[in-house]
């Protein structure tokens, strides 16, 4: 099984290529650490989403949208 932080690390390649599909996986697997370990992510995420010059910074702005509406 993969840390939380090489899924992170998934994530972020897949939103910085657009891989769709590879994002889903990655966001997926984050499902059984998204409780324990939000606050981490979101701050992580939240990150990217400052970067507009990102590619993938689409995905990962509603991401964080989604993960704020876990609260």
């Amino acid at each position: 099984m993969q840390s939380p932080e090489q899924i992170l690390k998934d994530l972020i390649n897949a939103a910085k290529v657009d891989e769709v599909e590879a994002f889903e996986k990655a966001l997926a697997a984050l499902d059984p650490f998204l409780k324990k370990e939000k606050p981490q992510w979101l701050k992580e995420l939240q990150h990217w989403a400052r970067q507009p010059a990102v590619p993938g910074y689409a995905m990962v702005h509603v991401t964080v949208e989604q993960l704020r509406s876990l609260d």
